[in-house]
């Protein structure tokens, strides 16, 4: 999982291409209408893929009705719940907090690191996707620096008109 999110927070905060693609290869899966808010809340990815159509159709429009979830719904969606929300999200966060300061690795050698709040919980961008972003803006670069060489050896000869 690369986000959870509540209602409460739709909106993605990094803006750039490598969220704009985790968003339009989102496939939900269930829910309760809250996709479409998602989508609407994160309509800045177009900007990025403007001919791409998201995906909001879920595989299982409704959840089965079952008593026991609507007990639990209740019992968080109170005074308890939210107290019960707000300390287990303080445990995340320090815990979090500990292995970035102790540079944990992932399996994968990679450095480990999250970003928790009442709303969100997600990577910490500065350990995957600033390198990510960097590298393909790197070779973004490349590619539009061959091809302006390309475009001036083009130029001269199929573009500049002589004068007799």
């Amino acid at each position: 999982m690369n986000y959870f999110i509540d209602e409460e927070g739709l909106q993605i905060e990094e803006k750039n291409i490598f969220t704009a693609l985790e968003l339009i290869t989102l496939m939900p899966v269930r829910g309760n209408g809250a996709i479409d808010a998602f989508f609407k809340a994160n309509s800045w990815s177009a900007k990025y893929f403007p001919n791409c159509v998201v995906n909001t159709r879920l595989h299982d429009e409704k959840p089965p009705g079952n008593r026991m979830r609507k007990l639990i719904e209740r019992i968080f969606n109170s005074n308890a719940g939210n107290k019960l929300d707000n300390y287990l999200m303080k445990l995340t966060t320090r815990r979090w907090n500990l292995k970035e300061e102790k540079q944990k690795l992932t399996i994968n050698g990679t450095r480990m690191g999250l970003r928790t709040g009442k709303h969100y919980c997600k990577p910490n961008p500065a350990f995957f996707q600033e390198k990510i972003l960097t590298l393909y803006y790197s070779r973004l670069n490349e590619w539009k620096k061959r091809w302006d060489e390309k475009i001036q050896e083009i130029e001269p000869s199929f573009l500049r008109k002589e004068i007799i």
